[in-house]
């Protein structure tokens, strides 16, 4: 049921980075990022069905030892990246 809804609302929503929409979103939507209990952020980059470029890695990779951000993968096909 998630991947449906998932799909229907890409088919027909716009885009919440939309400027018209920006005031109706929340605090992780507005800066696409999930804010934690310390007050840091939390990214989880989309990895469509698990699978990655090797140079999406790499990219994945640059980030988060730019930022020197705490980077974990998840058992459910994502990378996390934490403290940011």
């Amino acid at each position: 049921k998630p991947a449906v809804g998932s799909i229907l609302a890409s088919c027909w929503n716009r885009p919440i980075t939309e400027p018209s929409l920006v005031p109706l979103q929340d605090t992780n939507d507005t800066f696409m990022a999930n804010m934690q209990k310390n007050g840091t952020y939390s990214v989880v980059p989309r990895i469509p069905g698990g699978e990655i470029t090797p140079d999406g890695l790499i990219a994945i990779g640059a980030v988060a030892k730019k930022y020197d951000l705490y980077t974990k993968i998840t058992g459910g096909q994502r990378i996390d990246l934490f403290c940011a």
